[in-house]
């Protein structure tokens, strides 16, 4: 598992001169249609070579099948469960022996971060999806809402969550359960039939 951010500035951060995965900005996967994914195919065909992470812009992502995503070569796919809930619905087909990376904490200067235990739901549910495991979940700082300088503050407190995260998805129950909200580890009590 690994953190990382889709834009480095709007956290008061440098980006990285030999970045590991080249982000590639998709407006195809917000939208339905065979020609469009086949456009997206080849773009993503000449960056061989390097780890490619779809990026949708322009709009909540669509639905695919499994047999869709294998059609476009990349290795890892970003999804911002929190502004678009129904992108799980795509992470759920998405191959996985491919990365999922989740879009969790907003940029300083946006909405306040969920709390720490529905993130944590997020990374571990996104490692169920496919048997994919958490060596193939990386969680991110989202692209920013507002424009302008942000916080140095608040850009550390934010750098600092996403690597809270990071700890925990790795943490034991002992550890889980010294530093969590106690309700987050209850079993869900259903009703007897």
């Amino acid at each position: 598992m690994f953190a990382t951010l889709l834009d480095p500035a709007a956290f008061n951060s440098e980006p990285e001169s030999n970045t590991a995965i080249h982000f590639v900005e998709c407006p195809e996967l917000t939208t339905a249609g065979a020609e469009s994914h086949k456009r997206l195919a080849d773009r993503l065909t000449a960056l061989a070579g390097g780890h490619r992470a779809l990026l949708p812009v322009g709009g909540n992502l669509v639905g695919m099948t499994r047999d869709e995503w294998l059609q476009i070569p990349a290795e890892s796919l970003v999804i911002n469960p929190i502004r678009d809930p129904e992108s799980w619905r795509a992470a759920a087909t998405w191959p996985g022996d491919r990365g999922l990376i989740l879009a969790l904490v907003p940029a300083p200067g946006d909405e306040e971060p969920e709390p720490v235990e529905i993130l944590l739901w997020a990374v571990r549910y996104a490692a169920s999806l496919g048997g994919r495991g958490l060596d193939r979940v990386g969680v991110a700082g989202m692209l920013p809402i507002t424009k302008g300088a942000p916080d140095p503050a608040e850009a550390e407190k934010r750098i600092a969550l996403l690597e809270r995260l990071v700890e925990l998805s790795a943490a034991n129950e002992e550890t889980l359960r010294a530093e969590l909200d106690s309700r987050a580890l209850q079993p869900i009590k259903r009703p007897q039939r």
